[in-house]
């Protein structure tokens, strides 16, 4: 799909969902997993202002519903290739592979401008605690944390990322604003490439991906399933971005990099509360990485402070807080 056919069907699929009611706030469901016509949903709801509340088509049973009773969603995009579960029937749907309409009747706040609301999307944390918490991301939190990214990147324009996030994920959004702010290609990672190592270092290979976002369990079953530097030769990789859970170099993923010269390994953290809030590049020479690196420093406009607690008895060298963040990282729970 080029620019210019997203930006005319993502007009399309906005000027149906406004005609069907849908306003600037209005939580709407995304059920799918990651395609082009995800992407173009999610698109248009960004061009109306609505919220998008991503219902992963691979959640558990029950999942989805309660998702969005307890997101108040009222309609449901849908990506055109999976069968919404019984739990979300009661809800009006569209298929965004049935764009039709007329991109001129695009609900706008001004000409030429689309709405501006106060919430991009709704994501749930995992429920490993409990039920799964609902988080809210601002709008202008989301934009600045692009903006930060696109500066931040060392791939430069046009880059070729994966969209390997799932879109329950927040990474989603990151992969695909970053991605398209750049005029970047987006080549969208199917399920079942995802889940076979060797599959999938043939599509980062053939697929000439330069910027992979992914999270330290998925770092290290590529780096033990790794071709031979022969094969290796011919990949593009020059940025991974590890995102979503501590980062640990392992000797696998050292010597992955060693055969990967020019390709840099990022530390992102964040909570799914604020999404990334802080960033570290390791450094240039894998053999000398730490096995813990650290979280880094703070993304624009963004602040982070450690809240000591004290030391151990234990250990009374170490130092334990709490981490406070503020600034333009703040979501609402």
């Amino acid at each position: 799909m080029t620019y210019a056919g997203l930006w005319r069907e993502s007009a399309a699929l906005a000027a149906r969902l406004s005609a069907a009611g849908v306003r600037a706030g209005q939580p709407v469901g995304l059920y799918g997993s990651r395609s082009g016509e995800s992407v173009l949903t999610m698109i248009a709801l960004l061009r109306i202002g609505a919220v998008c509340v991503p219902l992963d088509c691979s959640y558990p049973a029950g999942r989805p519903g309660m998702m969005a009773d307890d997101g108040a969603v009222g309609l449901v995009v849908t990506d055109g290739t999976s069968a919404i579960p019984g739990q979300l029937a009661h809800l009006p749907a569209l298929s965004a592979l049935d764009v039709g309409g007329s991109p001129a009747a695009v609900f706008v706040t001004a000409p030429g401008r689309p709405a501006r609301p106060d919430l991009a999307y709704l994501v749930y944390t995992s429920g490993s605690t409990g039920r799964p918490k609902a988080v809210a991301l601002p709008y202008w939190s989301l934009e600045n944390l692009v903006s930060w990214q696109i500066t931040d990147s060392r791939t430069g324009l046009g880059t070729r990322t994966a969209h390997f996030a799932p879109l329950s994920v927040d990474v989603s959004y990151q992969e695909l604003l970053s991605t398209s702010g750049t005029g970047g290609h987006l080549v969208v990672v199917p399920e079942a490439v995802k889940s076979d190592p060797e599959r999938m270092w043939r599509l980062i290979v053939e697929s000439s991906i330069e910027r992979l976002f992914i999270p330290f369990v998925a770092l290290q079953i590529l780096a033990l399933f790794s071709p031979p530097p022969a094969q290796l030769a011919g990949a593009r990789l020059r940025e991974v971005i590890v995102c979503g859970e501590p980062l640990q170099c392992s000797p696998d993923i050292r010597e992955m990099f060693a055969r990967l010269p020019g390709c840099a390994l990022v530390n992102q953290y964040g909570t799914t509360e604020t999404h990334v809030v802080t960033a570290h590049h390791v450094g240039p020479s894998p053999e000398k990485w730490p096995d813990l690196p650290p979280i880094g420093r703070p993304i624009d406009s963004v602040h982070v402070d450690l809240l000591h607690t004290g030391t151990t008895e234990s250990d009374p060298a170490s130092d334990t807080g709490e981490l406070l963040i503020g600034g333009m990282a703040a979501g609402a729970t």
